[in-house]
């Protein structure tokens, strides 16, 4: 991944985060470490779909109201990137753990630059239960690019802008699919895995998340209804 012509690795940085959680918000700038290097530049707030404001998800996906929020939120990102025609986008979630850049900089910033040039989304912040494999098996470093069976967390990661519309579709499509088959749909990140899996999408990985999720203010998202077809 080259940076751009501005110097920076994205030119676009989003937080996302719900009006009612002024806390977290307030938490997430004052963790942000003014030195943030060529990766960002400022950042704009982007107020996400709160589940609980609704009247619930809808019955069909079985998920809980934080999750359908959650699914909804980056949904929009991906309608915005698209509409604005953003090339790259790094999405926060207000609880991502910022305050990690600071020591993170140069790892972060080497794995960027090795990250090749067809990537759809890049995870930065993710949790993997299963092994993480280097598309260079040379490279055992810190800041190795790895593909990654399964990873969860939505925290920070970023997207492509040529390919936002493709993984709005792609989304879409994919969750229709069971809808029509009777299925519930799943968490957002639960289907890029599906997506990566399948080939439809190109995401890289860390060999380890570079920035965690804080969990001094806990998560609004609460597992799935009990139905064990949707587990992972």
């Amino acid at each position: 991944m080259k940076q751009l012509s501005t110097g920076f690795f994205v030119d676009k940085t989003l937080v996302l985060t719900l009006p009612r959680r002024r806390d977290r918000l307030d938490a997430f700038y004052k963790a942000m470490p003014k030195d943030r290097g060529t990766l960002f530049s400022d950042i704009e707030v982007v107020f996400g779909c709160d589940g609980k404001r609704l009247t619930g998800a809808p019955n069909f996906t079985r998920e809980t109201a934080g999750c359908w929020g959650c699914r909804q939120s980056h949904m929009r990102i991906l309608e915005m990137t698209a509409s604005h025609a953003w090339e790259r986008v790094l999405v926060f979630e207000d609880d991502a753990e910022v305050s990690m850049i600071q020591n993170q900089l140069e790892t972060i910033t080497d794995f960027l630059l090795k990250v090749p040039d067809d990537w759809d989304v890049v995870q930065i912040g993710y949790y993997s239960g299963k092994p993480r494999t280097s598309i260079d098996p040379s490279d055992q470093s810190v800041s190795a690019v790895c593909t990654a069976q399964r990873a969860v967390n939505m925290h920070a990661l970023i997207y492509n802008g040529k390919s936002a519309a493709k993984i709005y579709d792609l989304v879409w499509a994919f969750d229709a699919e069971r809808i029509e088959a009777g299925l519930p749909i799943r968490h957002i990140d639960q289907t890029l895995n599906r997506l990566a899996g399948a080939g439809l999408i190109r995401r890289y990985v860390p060999p380890r998340k570079l920035i965690h999720v804080n969990k001094r203010l806990g998560s609004d998202i609460k597992p799935y209804r009990k139905d064990p077809e949707n587990q992972l």
